[in-house]
């Protein structure tokens, strides 16, 4: 099983004038206590994140002055026995809410705390290969997701495979063929299905694996929001807004201390990143040179 760490450090330089645009747009958040917690969050159109919690494991996200329709949301459970999925995201006048619901392993509504991104990207690119999509046919043999709701930076349109229940392969035209630079993040989508990203790769097409279970374990069509990335800028322009950042796949999961492989992983800082087992579950990644002491943000992916 492929588990995915991404993660973004906002190093302190001027935004660039295009994030404001309603076509564009980037924040992040790390939540707990039903606040989104100064020193790490980020809203690229300006303005604190702020967070409500009006009931039991739901909660909604306030981005200020990013009020645009589309885009595209992770979330991942901090700390805790809990996982959180998305709850939607749409514009309130000039603020965008973001909705996130955690539940128990039992997969019951339950309080937590959670890491949580939004994005919207229209541009197009030659030199990096991202993409993503809200699968909203989750019962459909194949389909075309709704367009408002993807994007691929070839021009592309993405497509979502069912090849059995719960089991799905998205393609993202255009963006191999060095698919292994790039890395992959999937978050169920209002329901508490538990959605993991089983492949990834291709040539000239990536295609990604995605398989949906209940929190039993059992095989269940989702909704769910997937993202290829290759780009940990977001194709921010780096000569007006620096931006660092690494992925990696950390792929064995025994080992007491290794190098995951140098084909699936990446870090703008240089140096190997390394991984450790610090117990059963447990696992401590170092991506050397990479100081996030705050305005970052990780996004972790089964």
């Amino acid at each position: 099983m492929r588990r995915v760490l991404y993660a973004w450090l906002l190093l302190l330089a001027a935004s660039s004038p295009s994030w404001a645009q309603p076509a564009r747009g980037l924040a992040w958040a790390w939540v707990s206590n039903a606040t989104a917690h100064p020193n790490y969050q980020f809203n690229s159109a300006g303005g604190a994140i702020t967070v409500t919690n009006p009931g039991t494991g739901s909660y909604l996200v306030s981005i200020p002055n990013m009020g645009t329709s589309g885009g595209t949301m992770q979330v991942v459970a901090y700390g805790g026995n809990h996982y959180c999925s998305s709850g939607g995201w749409n514009p309130s006048g000039t603020t965008q809410v973001v909705g996130v619901l955690c539940y128990s392993a039992a997969g019951v509504a339950v309080n937590g705390a959670f890491s949580v991104l939004f994005y919207k990207e229209s541009r197009a690119a030659s030199q990096w290969s991202d993409g993503y999509l809200w699968a909203d046919q989750p019962s459909n043999a194949s389909y075309t997701p709704s367009a408002s709701y993807q994007w691929n930076s070839r021009g592309g349109s993405n497509t979502v495979v069912r090849t059995a229940v719960g089991r799905y392969i998205a393609t993202f035209p255009g963006l191999g063929p060095l698919a292994h630079l790039g890395n992959v993040m999937v978050t169920a989508y209002f329901s508490n299905a538990r959605c993991r990203v089983e492949s990834w790769g291709g040539s000239p097409d990536v295609l990604v694996g995605v398989a949906c279970d209940t929190p039993a374990g059992a095989a269940v069509d989702a909704f769910y929001d997937l993202s290829f990335i290759s780009d940990t800028a977001f194709g921010v322009n780096q000569g007006q807004e620096q931006r660092r950042g690494a992925f990696v796949w950390t792929n064995d999961s025994a080992s007491a201390s290794y190098t995951p492989s140098l084909f699936y992983q990446y870090n703008s800082s240089g140096g190997p990143i390394r991984a450790q087992r610090t117990g059963v579950g447990q696992y401590r990644v170092d991506i050397p040179g990479l100081i996030s002491a705050s305005s970052s943000n990780v996004q972790v992916t089964r």
